[in-house]
């Protein structure tokens, strides 16, 4: 939208405060290399029930449990959406979501979506949230 484009501007007794521009930036091509390569390596541990492989890719702000994949299917067909040149690739608040779609044998069909969530920590993008969705 254009509107997400914009920096809104107050003023107000000569004081004038301007909100910051979140939508101007984007993921650039190393920040896309790196987070398919975090959902690749998440996804197999998370499908494999590896959770301490999973840890490692855990933001420090990360809160809760890990949970693991309880589908007993065999998994299948597997695509990572929100990173490709057709996606709009915006960076909101300094994270950023992907889901990687599947198919599960026991739902054949349909999709299945893992969806993370992910912010920079220390200069590398980690998952501050995850969850599957049907």
């Amino acid at each position: 939208m254009i509107v997400d484009t914009f920096a809104l501007s107050m003023e107000t007794d000569d004081i004038k405060a301007i909100v910051p521009d979140t939508a101007s930036e984007y993921l650039m091509d190393e920040d896309c290399e790196e987070i398919r390569a975090i959902v690749d390596e998440f996804s197999t541990a998370y499908f494999k029930g590896d959770s301490d492989t999973m840890q490692k890719f855990l933001a420090s702000t990360y809160v809760g449990e890990i949970d693991k994949y309880e589908g007993l299917g065999l998994i299948s067909d597997l695509t990572v959406k929100g990173l490709s040149d057709t996606d709009d690739k915006k960076i909101e608040n300094g994270s950023y979501v992907v889901s990687l779609e599947y198919r599960d044998s026991n739902y054949q069909d349909m999709f299945l979506y893992l969806t993370l969530g992910l912010i920079k920590q220390e200069s590398n993008w980690k998952i501050q949230f995850y969850g599957v969705e049907g």
